[in-house]
């Protein structure tokens, strides 16, 4: 039975939920939530992670190429 159902971890300890994604220009193409090599070989990429209530905590771009 998970923690916080038997009381023993208080709900005001959990945060909301996050979520990351990554975009990337590989070769010109615009490339969704990119694996690592094409991270290496990206002309440019986006970081973005968000809250489930959409509040921003980071964007990350770099143009490395």
């Amino acid at each position: 039975m998970p923690l916080i159902n038997t009381g023993e971890l208080p709900q005001k300890v959990l945060k909301p939920l996050n979520a990351a994604i990554s975009i990337g220009f590989v070769q010109e193409q615009p490339v969704l939530d990119l694996k690592h090599v094409e991270y290496r070989q990206a002309e440019e990429d986006l970081n973005i992670v968000m809250t489930c209530k959409e509040d921003i905590i980071e964007v990350q771009n770099t143009a490395d190429n």
